[in-house]
């Protein structure tokens, strides 16, 4: 007597897995019925939805035992990605981490005359500080905010005086929470405020400036406040 897929796709079984299931496909996934399943799932349904609490959870396992295995670098499959994951690395290390790491930016990242700049447009700024007789000083000190309900760490980049300056290229949600939470005075450089200092730098120093960098990340150092 001829065996129906255990999946429920109708088609004749040619496999069968150690626990007993009758398969059409000796790989699963490849089955019509999970296949249709699977498509429900980026759909957004939940895997109980589709295959049911117990199935659901078996899936879930496996999906979680794979994740322990993976021998993956963790790099993004684009460079889009993988810029979106340093920034998280490097928002993590800022902001909840408890301090700042150096190399830790999306940036070039380096020394230069005693600073160190995680990014060409931190370069150019000090830089332009230190060209017009800026008292600039790097801040390690961490101020608490609280963001959907948790604690966590803001670490203004530079201090000139009582001032304390943030280089932003681009805001956030949660940026601009912290930003409003701030109870220091913080002046917020985003792209159409550090440009004119990025342009004077180019001229002065030319395009490959991050070039003035003395030396290279060692992103292992990690600088408590």
């Amino acid at each position: 007597m001829k065996k129906l897929c255990d999946y429920g796709c109708g088609q004749e079984a040619k496999y069968q897995s150690k626990n007993g299931v009758y398969k059409c496909c000796i790989n699963h996934q490849s089955c019509p019925s999970i296949r249709k399943k699977i498509s429900q799932k980026r759909l957004g349904k939940t895997y109980d939805e589709i295959f049911g609490e117990e199935k659901g959870k078996e899936i879930r396992e496996k999906i979680r035992i794979g994740a322990i295995n993976s021998k993956t670098t963790g790099r993004g499959s684009t460079p889009e990605r993988e810029s979106e994951r340093k920034r998280k690395i490097s928002e993590r290390m800022k902001l909840v981490g408890g301090g700042y790491r150096k190399g830790s930016g999306i940036g070039k990242s380096g020394w230069y005359k005693g600073f160190w700049c995680d990014s060409s447009y931190e370069l150019a700024y000090v830089i332009f500080c230190l060209d017009h007789n800026i008292p600039i000083e790097r801040n390690w000190k961490k101020f608490p905010y609280i963001y959907k309900g948790k604690t966590k760490y803001y670490v203004p980049d530079f201090k000139i005086g009582d001032k304390y300056i943030e280089i932003k290229g681009y805001v956030t949600k949660e940026s601009n929470e912290k930003i409003q939470q701030f109870t220091g005075n913080i002046v917020i450089l985003t792209h159409s405020k550090i440009d004119p200092i990025l342009n004077y730098v180019k001229e002065k120093y030319g395009n490959n400036f991050i070039d003035l960098y003395e030396g290279k990340a060692d992103i292992g150092e990690i600088r408590q406040s």
